[in-house]
């Protein structure tokens, strides 16, 4: 995030500045507020950026002295920085590209002349290398959960999951060249199911009367499924026309 309102602040890629490419001839320029169909695109990508609902058990779990306004606390926060950190590099990559900015945006930037875009890059992959257990540990607990219990480490079964889980992800990401296609489709359906529909179902499911609790639940189900339907179908719209 630093180093993309760096370059945006520096004016390296403007206009006669020292990195500036030509855009792609395809590249339209739109405003930074412009609403179009493709801004559920952005819709389906905050789907990802927000979503480690998979994880919430295993943290509050770790989380010292739990309790629920302790954890709500901790979850508002880092959602709070995650969204900041979204906007910061969503924001300074407009400002710096306009329209012809990649679905990861490092790509926009120099692939050898750029030394920040070089250590930028470098510190994703630390990032995704640190972050990988934590999602990977979710995987694992859920995909050996869904027997109806939950297996014990050290156990066959424990160690299968384990070691047969990571080369089946690591085959899936090298067989995807779409990065944005890929987390648009994740955020559309995976984000509007876990996000919106799966708790506003599961509170509709656990609690009785009517009021206007029922009614919002109500409205997140039908815009979890119209985000999961037409943000599916924008994504892949979006990603075979670029």
């Amino acid at each position: 995030a630093a180093f993309s309102v760096w370059r945006a602040l520096d004016g390296s890629y403007a206009s006669g500045g020292a990195l500036h490419r030509p855009p792609p001839p395809a590249a339209a320029e739109v405003g930074a507020w412009t609403v179009t169909p493709n801004t559920l695109v952005l819709v389906a990508n905050l789907g990802v950026a927000l979503c480690a609902h998979f994880s919430a058990p295993q943290f509050y779990r770790a989380l010292a002295g739990a309790t629920p306004s302790r954890f709500a606390a901790m979850a508002y926060a880092a959602f709070g920085a995650v969204l900041a950190l979204s906007l910061a590099i969503m924001f300074a990559g407009h400002a710096t590209f306009g329209g012809a900015a990649a679905p990861l945006v490092l790509d926009s930037y120099h692939p050898t002349a750029d030394a920040g875009a070089t250590a930028a890059r470098v510190a994703t992959v630390a990032s995704l290398g640190c972050s990988f257990p934590l999602i990977f540990s979710a995987l694992r607990e859920a995909a050996l959960s869904l027997g109806g219990a939950g297996v014990a480490p050290g156990t066959a079964a424990w160690w299968a999951a384990t070691l047969a889980l990571p080369p089946l992800a690591l085959a899936v990401a090298l067989a995807s060249e779409n990065l944005g296609l890929v987390v648009g489709v994740l955020g559309s359906l995976l984000g509007g199911a876990i996000i919106y529909v799966a708790p506003a179902a599961m509170h509709l499911a656990s609690s009785e009367g009517g009021g206007g609790g029922r009614l919002a639940d109500v409205a997140l189900v039908v815009y979890g499924v119209a985000q999961m339907t037409v943000g599916t179908a924008v994504s892949v719209r979006h990603a075979t026309r670029s």
